[in-house]
């Protein structure tokens, strides 16, 4: 496990990003990269202080995924708001 600090994840984070998405199903995205003939998933350490459903189980979430994973540079959203507020 890496842990990051408080500069920019892009800048720390070596070979390209493959995507971007909630892979693990606990509702946070993780970064997917490849690098040197390995592929790595980046996530976080910090608890979750709410529950929510996985983002995967939303159809325009999983058809944003999908659509980057082919290639169109766009990032995932919900068909919901997920900001302050939205228990």
């Amino acid at each position: 496990m890496i842990l990051l600090s408080s500069t920019p994840v892009a800048v720390r984070i070596p070979g390209s990003v493959q995507q971007i998405a909630d892979i693990l199903g606990d509702w946070r995205e993780e970064i997917v990269t490849y690098t040197s003939g390995e592929l790595r998933i980046y996530s976080t350490v910090i608890p979750a202080a709410d529950r929510r459903v996985c983002l995967m189980q939303d159809p325009l979430y999983r058809n944003d995924v999908t659509h980057r994973s082919m290639g169109y540079a766009h990032y995932p959203m919900t068909s919901y708001y997920l900001g302050v507020g939205s228990d």
